[in-house]
């Protein structure tokens, strides 16, 4: 029988999802791994809010609910895995409650690891930044700010240029975090960071996929900065949780990029401003590994051309051991 998802959705466990949907959706929730973590939680709460009597039902509405999540922002792997380190296996619960602690205690295993691998990696990476240096970021990813502060603590930096990341501007969140650790920052538009490429001694930015080969998925303006850096002789330094690799993209290629509408673009217009002009809102772009120096992540730093291994042991723990259940392609379909 395929259940209805109809008592769930009467109760509400459905609809306080999709709350949280519409802010990853709305970008209120915003920043691969503060996505990752939210449709984590979502799922956990579903499951524990359940009050169905049906494990059936239970499935289903989990199905349902991770599907609308993983709507939400389809080009960040980190959304993908999140959902999918929750739930897979859950499935092989042999009865509800079974089910409803297996979720809950999957989601509370990765939100914990998510968290601990920005430490980590802030840790692994310091070490890459030479004593004295200014540093350049883009956009406001939590690992890269984790790994400059951790070297600013050591000595290591001594200021920070940071982009303003259009057209959301989310480098506004960068400097106002780091001015409030008394750190010097300075902001810029982005297409000063070639301009300004002599006068840094590293890029520090953050990951929304990256694939086998080592190529980067990241917010729009990245791989107009590496390639900048790459020119001067700068190093690249990309921070990303081992969930930010992709089991699904051999090559950059594979990734299908996200367009958001024309409002974000002509702001402080509108788009009936601007009549007879069309508009291009790709969020992410990507940058090929040969302009990538080195990638940090908690178990260690590698070169992007390592990303393929670092996939092959996530997909060995997401399926405990490589044994994925004979119900597992349940979650698959439709993420």
């Amino acid at each position: 029988m395929n259940p209805s998802v109809n008592d769930t959705a009467r109760t509400g466990e459905l609809a306080a999802l999709e709350l949280v949907a519409e802010d990853i959706r709305s970008m209120k929730i915003r920043g691969a791994g503060r996505i990752a973590r939210a449709a984590s939680e979502a799922l956990s709460a579903l499951a524990r809010d359940y009050h169905g009597g049906s494990y059936e039902g239970l499935l289903e509405a989990l199905r349902s609910g991770a599907r609308t999540l993983m709507g939400t922002r389809p080009t960040a792997v980190s959304l993908r895995n999140a959902l999918l380190m929750t739930l897979s296996n859950a499935e092989l619960a042999p009865d509800l409650g079974s089910l409803r602690a297996e979720v809950m205690e999957r989601s509370s295993r990765f939100v914990t690891g998510s968290l601990s691998a920005v430490d980590r990696i802030a840790r692994n990476g310091k070490v890459l930044i030479d004593a004295g240096s200014r540093v350049m970021t883009h956009c406001n990813s939590d690992a890269a700010l984790s790994l400059i502060e951790a070297a600013f603590t050591d000595g290591r930096v001594n200021g920070v240029i940071a982009t303003e990341s259009r057209p959301w501007r989310q480098g506004h969140l960068t400097v106002r975090r780091l001015a409030s650790k008394g750190m010097p920052v300075t902001l810029i538009v982005d297409s000063a960071s070639n301009s300004l490429m002599a006068e840094v001694g590293a890029v520090v930015i953050g990951a929304d996929t990256i694939t086998a080969d080592g190529h980067l998925v990241n917010k729009i303006g990245t791989s107009m900065v590496a390639l900048a850096a790459r020119n001067a002789g700068v190093p690249v330094i990309v921070c990303a949780e081992t969930y930010k690799f992709s089991m699904w993209a051999k090559k950059g290629s594979d990734v299908v990029i996200e367009d958001r509408g024309p409002e974000e673009v002509a702001d402080p217009l509108s788009s009936s401003d601007l009549p007879g002009v069309s508009f291009l809102n790709p969020v992410f772009d990507i940058t090929p590994p040969d302009h990538i120096t080195h990638i940090v992540t908690e178990d260690g730093i590698i070169s992007p051309r390592d990303a393929a291994s670092v996939i092959e042991r996530m997909a060995a723990m997401m399926f405990e051991g490589g044994n994925a259940g004979p119900a597992s392609g349940y979650w698959f379909e439709g993420l």
